[in-house]
């Protein structure tokens, strides 16, 4: 049996465990066992959703802890898939001495003495991985591994077509919680500033499992119909299929949209989504700035771009191109297969 242990909160929002279910999905379609350990049960939520056995170890999400986690760990198997940010060197280490160990490390901010190393973003080669993990260590490296769900795989691709005369559909998302309040902050400045561009979009609005601002959002997609709300999305490439252009905060979504061929612009509201805005932008998504500094002028920008982009079908097509090459949306099934290789 292969463990996983991860966490999703209002915090961390459910980019780690979604990650982590998609590669559990290769895994269990591969014949191999997994069970999810999570520091509480809120954080087990989505994966019992799916059907996986979750473990609540009770403990502090941003402290793990070896001896206690260790104790329950053990009985279960000796694979154990590491995802979350708050796990020290000391505590990967200490895991290592009884777990083969697989560890994502996207942020190159510690040394984490895993077996195998995870980090799918384009972004891998601003660090120095073999120098560090250089002496055995297996490193999945770059967009291949991008751990993507079947249906962005299985979903023929739409052709999309644009121009400055069509009501355009937006996708507006921004991972599992939201904690900026950024849709709800984007839509109303719209509103405020340009309600013709506003009246002219659809807006499929996704609220994840942690948004703290639901009953706003509902509230005034109750006012205008061209917002509609989307909530336990089961098959997000569907609704990507159906849409013009994506508007979200820089996660695992950007590889879907890319996946989708789905014209995305994207911001930051997390430092460790600060790599992504130099690498995808170099790759065809337009970024328009951090959420949490430049709020505004995020806005201003967002609205700016989806005017310079519907009314300029070449530019169109030439960002679809560009986000053709970036994922062949493939990366869970090999990252599975190396797991259970190991």
């Amino acid at each position: 049996m292969i463990i996983i242990r991860t966490d999703a909160n209002v915090e961390i929002a459910t980019g780690h465990i979604m990650r982590c279910i998609t590669i559990a999905e290769e895994i269990v379609r591969k014949g191999e066992k997994v069970v999810f350990a999570v520091s509480d049960e809120k954080s087990g939520e989505l994966a019992e959703k799916m059907g996986y056995k979750v473990m609540c170890l009770d403990v502090d999400w941003r402290k793990p802890d070896f001896e206690k986690e260790s104790n329950v760990l053990k009985k279960y198997g000796d694979k154990l898939l590491i995802d979350t940010y708050y796990a020290t060197t000391e505590y990967i280490k200490k895991m290592k001495t009884i777990f083969k160990i697989i560890c994502f490390d996207d942020m190159f901010d510690i040394y984490c003495p895993a077996d195998i190393i995870i980090n799918y973003n384009i972004y891998y080669e601003k660090f120095d991985y073999n120098n560090r993990y250089g002496n055995g260590t297996k490193l999945l490296l770059g967009a291949k591994y991008v751990p993507l769900r079947k249906q962005f795989i299985t979903t023929k691709v739409s052709d999309k077509i644009i121009s400055d005369h069509k009501c355009i559909s937006v996708m507006l998302i921004c991972g599992g919680g939201d904690i900026l309040n950024s849709m709800g902050k984007i839509l109303s400045f719209m509103l405020k500033n340009d309600k013709r561009n506003f009246m002219n979009i659809r807006w499929n609005v996704i609220i994840g499992n942690y948004n703290e601002y639901k009953e706003k959002l509902i509230a005034l997609a109750k006012e205008y119909e061209n917002i509609i709300i989307n909530e336990n999305v089961k098959n997000m490439a569907e609704i990507m299929n159906n849409c013009d252009i994506c508007i979200s905060a820089a996660s695992t979504v950007l590889y879907e949209c890319c996946a989708m061929q789905l014209p995305t612009i994207f911001f930051c509201v997390a430092d460790n989504q600060k790599h992504d805005a130099e690498y995808f932008e170099k790759n065809g998504l337009i970024y328009v700035g951090d959420f949490r500094k430049e709020e505004d002028k995020v806005c201003q920008e967002i609205n700016n771009t989806i005017k310079k982009i519907t009314s300029n079908s070449n530019m169109y097509k030439d960002i679809i191109n560009k986000m053709k090459q970036i994922t062949d949306g493939k990366g869970a099934e090999r990252i599975a297969k190396s797991i259970i290789e190991l």
